[in-house]
């Protein structure tokens, strides 16, 4: 929960530090996979990164996403609006017909400086074509 994003995002802020990289925006998580029955993904949290000077470490990697098309999504709220942001989501590019990649999710404000119903989570669906 929320101490996995603390602990592990103050760890990849010290880490991109140690690179001598600029972090370019607010901090991410990208979801390779998500398993709806036993509510269980494979996550990797992440800070786009500007001036990347790579820095042999084990257990952090640089990932590179090229650019393509995405279901975008602003939302404010807590855990459930998110929640409810991503089954919405999900449905429309089933009803379309859409092969999803990557989602991530942006967090562009610290939620825990804020009111809950003005954390913003930006929420991309990456289309594969």
């Amino acid at each position: 929960g929320e101490e996995f994003y603390k602990q592990n995002f103050q760890h990849l802020g010290k880490y991109v530090g140690e690179t001598q990289s600029k972090i370019s925006g607010s901090p991410s998580s990208i979801m390779y996979v998500w398993n709806e029955l036993d509510s269980t993904c494979e996550i990797a949290l992440a800070f786009p990164i500007d001036g990347l000077k790579k820095v042999e470490k084990i257990g952090y990697e640089f990932i590179s996403i090229k650019e393509q098309k995405a279901i975008f999504a602003k939302c404010y709220g807590g855990y459930e609006k998110i929640g409810e942001a991503h089954e919405k989501i999900d449905a429309y590019t089933k009803e379309k017909g859409l092969k999803v990649g990557l989602v991530i999710e942006e967090y562009a404000n610290d939620a825990t400086s804020v009111p809950e119903n003005e954390i913003q989570t930006n929420i991309y669906y990456l289309i594969e074509e």
